[in-house]
């Protein structure tokens, strides 16, 4: 056993932690990362780090100048077939396509794809038009690629690669994140302690060398995951750094090792959980009990202790991660995470881990149900986290009873912030070639959700079929959620098209919502399925209307006669706040808008969303200069196959102020008494 002073005296040095934080500070705040490629590059040759396929896309993370993303179109199935035998870890690749940069964020506060590359490094996605491989010849990463296939070729294999390889890529984690515990699937020092455990029972490996090794090529084998590079690191220097040194220290030591070798990992969330955890779990002196109390202790703190966390990243939190955690760790850690290691030695043993598997679904299927244990926390300031942190030093280090229930004080009081709100907040929301506009009233009164945008899916042969979750109801979720909503009043689908109605039907399984406004033509078959999913859930829905109550105010639903054209029979909606006119206009058509004009008078809108996305069927030169918008705001997808906004409507458009969300993202209004605020993505990025 090695005994090593020196390195013990200069990982403690103060000295050391004050180098770490300028170290951060520089690399994070001052060094301006740049990439080594020019945007022209069409050429790539690098390593392979990691990928996947999903249906007809292969997505690759290559190590060449730099890391680059790279997405790639599979032609055929046969194609398919070929590069899954041939392609694997370290392979050497060359690509030949285009580069270009990741989107920026267009939807506020919501998952940033363009800050989470960047924090790695990656600062262009590759279009893969042809490429060719050739397979690795490092044993090491052989024997990586071997793992990789044989779990992938055992029957019904993502959660076999979760648990292994800590890759979840192929599970849909809503229902996990939603009860709080997809951290679950995160390879951590809880799979290492039981990995120690069982090697320990070998001969070979009674001596600690043996054991080190062995955890290194499985930190290996997983990636160098943060969760995973801690935990080995403090394994390693517990054996290496003989005795006179606390856990405590020694987990510093670790992160001061992790942030030299790279300051980004400060982002990572994973990182974050898992030092903050440990430095609790490290620091608090829990009174021992019974072992159930012991469990419901340990998990109240960790929940309370990462709550910041979980609301600054997903604004909602679930009580009952509280006790599902008590059930499930050691369902994972004492049943399921071993069989996972029988399971890949015995593929024999599959159905019995899917058993488990359909279990641990089945058992947060019935968490999911208890909706009153999900609490939204509503975007707020780091200082108001700071009061919360304070409150939590003394509820749980100092155990003051009375500051515990001023943190739960706290925390209603956050959640209840936004109903005592006197803004009015109109979101036009960037969901692609579609519309998606929220109205949220003062004081949370009203919340009214104008169509939800949807992009149509052809349909695809099944080995191309994506797994990929909708991430513009994703977004929406998101975003409604960091305003503190987690309900919607009245749904408005201005018409039944694909891009108007498409997330409906996903979103009226995530929000409660009151009623539905469906447009007056008659039903096509997408708002027939949303009738019959409506029903089962009995919300009511109607489509004939004129009018509906906004807070104080009133939306004024422009009814003219009914055409054959769905896009005509649009639901036009006027709406009028204080002195200021807004005119929400679907797809109507320029007839559809001759025949307002005859019925309505109309005119100085200081707010239009301009009809069908800036199609030159819509926006006539009469209708324009008759209502003279002071802005236009056209919801229109990037680089989108109609060529929307037409030139010719941003000609008419001209004279006023123009917004588009392909170019500003999305478009946000916020009034505070008779003033008004525009933000855009360069106010939210």
């Amino acid at each position: 056993m090695l005994y090593m002073p020196k390195l013990k005296t200069i990982l403690q040095s103060k000295l050391l932690i004050i180098l770490v934080i300028i170290w951060c500070l520089v690399n994070l705040f001052v060094v301006r990362h740049q990439s080594k490629y020019k945007e022209n590059t069409t050429t790539i040759s690098g390593t392979v780090l990691d990928y996947n396929f999903n249906g007809n896309l292969l997505k690759l993370t290559v190590k060449a100048q730099e890391k680059i993303k790279a997405n790639y179109y599979l032609k055929n199935e046969e194609e398919k077939e070929q590069l899954e035998k041939t392609l694997g870890y370290n392979s050497t690749v060359v690509l030949k396509g285009t580069l270009s940069k990741p989107l920026e964020n267009d939807i506020p506060n919501v998952f940033s794809y363009q800050k989470y590359l960047e924090h790695h490094q990656i600062y262009y996605v590759f279009n893969v038009s042809s490429l060719s491989i050739k397979p690795s010849s490092n044993i090491l990463y052989q024997i990586k690629n071997w793992c990789y296939k044989r779990i992938t070729n055992i029957k019904d294999s993502e959660y076999l690669k979760a648990f292994i390889l800590g890759d979840n890529t192929d599970i849909a984690n809503d229902l996990f994140r939603t009860n709080g515990v997809s951290h679950l699937f995160a390879i951590s020092g809880m799979h290492l302690s039981l990995l120690v455990l069982i090697l320990s029972k070998i001969s070979f490996f009674k001596k600690n060398w043996p054991i080190i090794l062995f955890l290194w090529f499985y930190a290996f084998l997983v990636g160098f995951t943060p969760s995973i590079l801690r935990s080995v690191l403090f394994f390693t220097f517990k054996i290496l750094i003989k005795k006179n040194i606390s856990n405590l220290k020694l987990l510093i030591i670790v992160m001061e090792i992790m942030l030299l070798k790279n300051p980004f990992y400060i982002y990572d969330i994973g990182f974050i959980y898992s030092f903050l955890i440990s430095f609790g779990l490290l620091t608090y002196q829990f009174v021992k009990t019974t072992k159930f109390q012991n469990l419901l202790k340990i998990s109240i703190f960790i929940f309370f202790l990462s709550l910041p966390i979980t609301a600054i990243n997903f604004y909602k939190i679930n009580f009952l991660t509280i006790i599902l955690n008590i059930i499930l760790i050691p369902l994972v850690s004492s049943i399921i995470y071993p069989l996972a290691l029988l399971t890949f030695i015995f593929p024999i043993f599959n159905n019995v881990f899917n058993g488990f598997i359909t279990l641990l679904i089945f058992i947060n299927k019935l968490g999911e149900m208890f909706k009153f244990g999900i609490l939204v926390i509503p975007k707020v300031t780091i200082f108001i986290w700071l009061i919360y942190y304070y409150l939590f030093f003394q509820a749980f280090y100092l155990r003051r009873c009375l500051y515990f229930f001023a943190l739960l004080f706290l925390l209603f009081l956050i959640h209840i912030y936004p109903y005592f709100t006197t803004d009015l907040n109109i979101s036009y929301l960037s969901v692609g070639q579609g519309d998606c506009t929220l109205l949220v009233s003062p004081k949370l009164k009203d919340v009214i959700l104008i169509d939800t945008g949807g992009t149509f899916q052809l349909k695809k042969e099944l080995w191309a079929e994506s797994k990929t979750k909708n991430y513009q109801v994703d977004n929406i979720t998101t975003y409604l959620n960091s305003l503190g909503i987690n309900h919607i009043d009245t749904l408005i689908l201005t018409h039944g098209d694909y891009d108007h109605a498409g997330n409906a039907s996903e979103l009226l399984s995530k929000f409660s919502v009151k009623k539905v406004i469906f447009n007056n033509d008659s039903y096509n078959d997408l708002e027939k399925s949303l009738i019959n999913q409506l029903e089962k859930q009995n919300i009511p829905y109607i489509n004939q209307i004129t009018s509906l109550n906004f807070g104080n105010y009133q939306l004024n639903f422009l009814v003219t006669d009914l055409s054959d054209n769905e896009n005509d029979n649009s639901n036009v909606i006027y709406f009028k706040y204080q002195q200021y006119q807004f005119l929400f206009m679907g797809d109507a058509s320029k007839n559809r808008e001759m025949a307002i004009l005859n019925k309505y008078n109309l005119k100085n809108i200081d707010f239009l969303k301009v009809g069908h996305h800036g199609s030159d069927t819509s926006s006539g030169k009469d209708f324009i200069s008759k209502i003279k918008p002071k802005y236009s705001i056209i919801s229109v997808g990037l680089n989108n196959r109609y060529n929307h906004p037409k030139e010719s409507v941003l000609n008419i458009l001209a004279n006023s102020k123009i917004y588009r969300t392909d170019q500003d993202g999305s478009i946000i209004i916020k009034f505070h008494n008779h003033n008004y605020q525009i933000f855009t993505k360069n106010d939210y990025t």
